[in-house]
């Protein structure tokens, strides 16, 4: 009865959670879990306990104090100067860029499932800012960007290898409302696409190269992310080669939900 408990605290996470059609399959591996929990007993009964598993929660069930506590978080990183010698990222100027520069040089092996809340993609690609995470309220991390015109399509992941075109929204400049829209980034890029990005002094992306945060939430992208789309790809492609080519998709000509 705990493991199921427990599996289906960690499958709602909130009574006020949106029940989507890439959440069943997810509740049969919640419920094979229970099951091997209620058979086997947890990995270490000692530390893992119903008392201090950690859930992971969408950012529209976070209550409004733990998103402005989130938000005063971040900027309380940003504030703290950093600690990342200079002689590894130059261009690292506060706490936060610590992490920057952690995730630059370690990308290819920590990308692991952590704590911090998420956002349903599903749940808003038709209309991603009509989601809470990208609404531009204070309890948002900010909205579009100004809109910037005459940018017309840029290709991922580089002109060079065009796999995928997207056209430009109806954002692109410095984001103009919300809890960040005075942020500052300091480091990167390593290469971009996106038109109207500095480029870095240094082929690693540490050097300093301050400049706003910008941002153009296009439907474009976001619809690839549509509920059916991940439906599709857990109950359709059993194997790991077909799973992840379309996961990635860009033999499609299109972004896959990976992206």
């Amino acid at each position: 009865m705990k493991a199921t408990t427990l599996a289906l605290t960690v499958f709602c996470g909130s009574t006020s959670a949106t029940i989507l059609g890439n959440d069943a399959p997810a509740a049969q591996a919640l419920a094979k879990l229970s099951l091997n929990v209620a058979q086997h007993g947890y990995p270490d009964a000692g530390k893992c306990t119903l008392k201090n598993v950690a859930v992971r929660q969408e950012w529209s069930t976070l209550s409004e104090s733990q998103k402005l506590n989130y938000i005063d978080a971040v900027k309380c990183l940003g504030k703290k100067p950093a600690k990342t010698p200079a002689a590894i990222a130059s261009g690292a100027r506060s706490r936060f860029d610590d992490f920057i520069v952690t995730h630059i040089l370690q990308t290819m092996s920590i990308h692991g499932t952590g704590y911090l809340p998420y956002n349903n993609w599903s749940k808003w690609a038709k209309d991603p800012l009509a989601s809470p995470l990208f609404d531009g309220s204070k309890t948002s991390i900010s909205g579009d960007g100004e809109y910037v015109a005459g940018r017309g399509s840029w290709c991922l992941p580089n002109e060079v290898r065009c796999m995928v075109t997207f056209h430009s929204a109806n954002g692109g400049g410095c984001i103009k409302s919300g809890p960040f829209k005075d942020w500052k980034i300091n480091l990167g890029p390593i290469q971009t696409t996106a038109k109207g990005v500095p480029p870095n002094p240094q082929a690693d992306g540490l050097g300093y190269n301050p400049r706003c945060l910008s941002r153009d939430i296009n439907t474009q992208a976001s619809n690839e992310t549509r509920d059916e789309m991940f439906v599709d790809l857990i109950t359709n492609y059993p194997d790991i080669l077909s799973f992840q080519n379309k996961m990635q998709n860009f033999t499609l000509g299109v972004m896959g939900v990976h992206k």
